[in-house]
């Protein structure tokens, strides 16, 4: 008898853990988003032996001003205790519980939280219905709240206005950053606000947003382009700077269990300004590249990463265009505490898109009139475009047969010009510089023309040549 009583227990043990309306399943990893688009994930790494008791991956959390804490909680809480009777308890920084009743029925109270001579925290269900979310359709239960004072005084708290969503099967769709909970003093003013985040993506189904790769940063198509812009000024001389245009093209793309390599043509042109003087190249090349996979950048949002004495981690954001931003790298206080390096490192604030590459950025290195930037313009992929294109086409020479022969190249002080045929013996040649503005036009009248170049400084041209019929032939001119 003794016995049978024990597995009945377990039995009921297990089907709590299985129960309708349960907040967090450790099968599923979810994805949530604040109004400022910001990702939050919830992924169970480790359970009690009796799966009672839900330990999230550990994510950075900002403990004081000045102390940020890789491995002690989440953003919900270090972790959720599942009780027999549907109670889902979560824990805030001060390791005080939250109670979720996720068995209350509509219009049922409870106590959520509470402080003696403080603060108590009453929670209600205040709606169940239908409703449909990520192309999902299921029950719905909407916990709302309300903060009162130890005489039970309504409070004029945030928490007030915020909502928590709980489905029958696929747990919570709208939650809370239990870590602050409930907000009722100023942990830190440099700490992020308790907000509400909604469910936008899951696994187990997998529907909706989901962790962004570095293959899917990097995940191009044949034809694809990419418009990218980069600035790079000087510390010392504030009056130099660099501007590179570069124009990238996929031709071909081959896919590795763990990698995928492109074959690309890149278009670019390189601008160096000083205050009295400046340069300018041009360079259009065939390239492969091979992106690998990235295990710390596959890390859900906010999952650390430590190397010695640096930590650092990514955000994501959702949106039109799903992005993963790298974080400022902390330097390590102690052994529990980290905070910002003094400075600035070179990874501050890269972007990366999904399906665009990246990084992308805009950097004040040490000096506010001092602005280093990759912004990505222009980009084509399929049918869709957006942004304003580069033009480096003006100075590109063009392949093709020549119907002319163009000599000495190198030249120095004389260019001879021979038309193919006699037919071809009128036109005219018009010289550019690198930078495509006309440096001298001439006309050529006979089969064979020479003209004079002497007054053209030494360096690198374009040259085009028209004839009356309208024909062009183009390339590249060095003059010594």
């Amino acid at each position: 008898m003794r016995t049978i009583t024990l597995l009945i227990a377990m039995g009921l043990a297990l089907g709590s853990v299985a129960q309708n309306y349960q907040t967090v399943s450790e099968n599923r990893i979810t994805h949530f988003a604040n109004q400022q688009n910001i990702i939050q994930s919830i992924r169970i790494d480790s359970t009690a032996t009796d799966q009672t008791v839900l330990y999230p991956f550990y994510t950075v959390q900002q403990f004081d001003a000045q102390c940020y804490m890789p491995h002690q909680s989440t953003w919900i809480g270090e972790k959720i205790v599942l009780q027999p009777n549907g109670e889902n308890w979560f824990y805030n920084k001060n390791s005080e519980k939250i109670t979720i009743d996720t068995r209350a029925h509509l219009n049922e109270q409870w106590v959520a939280f509470e402080i003696p001579d403080s603060i108590t925290v009453i929670a209600s269900i205040t709606a169940q219905e239908e409703l449909s979310f990520l192309g999902l359709t299921d029950s719905v239960k909407t916990i709302s709240f309300e903060c009162f004072d130890a005489d039970m005084n309504l409070l004029n708290y945030n928490l007030n206005d915020f909502t928590m969503q709980i489905s029958k099967n696929y747990g919570m769709i709208k939650t809370l950053n239990f870590f602050i909970f409930p907000n009722h003093i100023n942990y830190n003013p440099y700490q992020s606000p308790l907000r509400e985040y909604t469910l936008v993506g899951m696994t187990n189904p997998t529907v909706g947003v989901q962790n962004l790769t570095w293959l899917e940063v990097y995940n191009f198509s044949v034809d694809d382009e990419l418009h990218i812009i980069k600035e790079i000024p000087s510390w010392e001389d504030q009056t130099y700077k660099k501007t590179i245009q570069s124009i990238f093209k996929y031709l071909q793309r081959t896919d590795y269990n763990d990698s995928i390599r492109y074959k690309y043509t890149v278009k670019q042109t390189v601008k160096e300004e000083w205050a009295d003087s400046g340069t300018f190249t041009y360079t259009h090349d065939t390239l492969f590249k091979t992106y690998a996979v990235n295990p710390n950048f596959d890390k859900l949002p906010y999952e650390p990463t430590i190397g010695g004495n640096a930590l650092y981690f990514y955000d994501q954001h959702n949106g039109n265009i799903i992005t993963k931003r790298h974080s400022i790298t902390m330097g390590k206080i102690d052994n529990t505490c980290w905070d910002y390096l003094l400075g600035t490192t070179p990874e501050q604030n890269y972007k990366y898109c999904k399906n665009l590459g990246g990084p992308y950025y805009v950097h004040y290195p040490c000096k506010d009139d001092l602005i280093e930037k990759r912004e990505l313009v222009y980009y084509k992929k399929g049918d869709t475009t957006w942004g304003t294109p580069l033009e480096l086409n003006a100075i590109e020479p063009l392949a093709q047969s020549p119907n002319a022969t163009v000599f000495p190249n190198p030249a120095k002080n004389i260019l001879t010009i021979k038309m193919a045929t006699s037919q071809q013996a009128t036109g005219r040649i018009i010289i550019y510089t690198i930078e495509g503005q006309v440096a001298s036009t001439h006309q050529i009248t006979e089969e064979k023309t020479v003209i004079d170049v002497s007054m053209l400084k030494s360096g690198v041209y374009f040259y085009r040549l028209i004839n009356d019929m309208n024909h062009i032939q183009s390339n590249k001119l060095i003059i010594n």
